[in-house]
C-alpha cells in the first residue's frame, strides 16, 4: 500500500516491535519491524533511515523519511504474516491529529491467528 506523504514528513513506527532490517533492497531503502513471531511490517521509499537492526521501537517512534516513487512523495506499507503478504488497509486505524494536518496512522492492535 502506497501512502502520499510531504517530503519532510517523518515516517514513525505504526506499531511497537524490534527492527529486522534497515538498508537497501530492490534498489530502495527500508526498514522491517517484527511485531509478533509472524508478523512484520516494512516501510519502503524511505529517503533517510533512522534506525538499526535489532533496535526495540515503540509505536510513533520515528524511523525516517519518505523518499519517493514515480516522482512522488511516499511511504510503501507491506505486512507479512507466516511470510505471507495480507492486505494492511483492515489493520490500519488514523488517530485524530494532535497538531493540525498531521493525523497519526498506526497499526490496530490485532490478532494474526494460528
Amino acid at each position: 500500500m502506497d501512502l502520499a506523504s510531504s517530503p519532510a514528513a517523518v515516517v514513525r513506527s505504526p506499531a511497537s516491535g524490534r527492527v529486522t532490517f534497515a538498508g537497501r533492497v530492490a534498489g530502495m531503502q527500508s526498514v522491517t519491524i517484527a511485531l509478533q513471531s509472524r508478523v512484520r511490517v516494512s516501510l519502503s521509499y524511505l529517503s533517510e533511515i533512522w534506525v538499526v537492526p535489532n533496535q526495540q521501537l515503540a509505536v510513533g517512534q520515528p524511523l525516517g523519511r519518505p523518499g519517493t516513487d514515480h516522482g512522488l512523495s511516499a511511504v510503501h506499507l507491506s505486512v507479512r504474516v507466516a511470510g505471507e503478504y495480507i492486505d494492511p488497509l483492515p489493520s490500519l486505524e488514523c488517530r485524530p491529529p494532535s497538531v493540525p494536518n498531521r493525523g497519526i496512522l498506526r497499526l490496530l492492535p490485532a490478532r494474526f491467528g494460528g
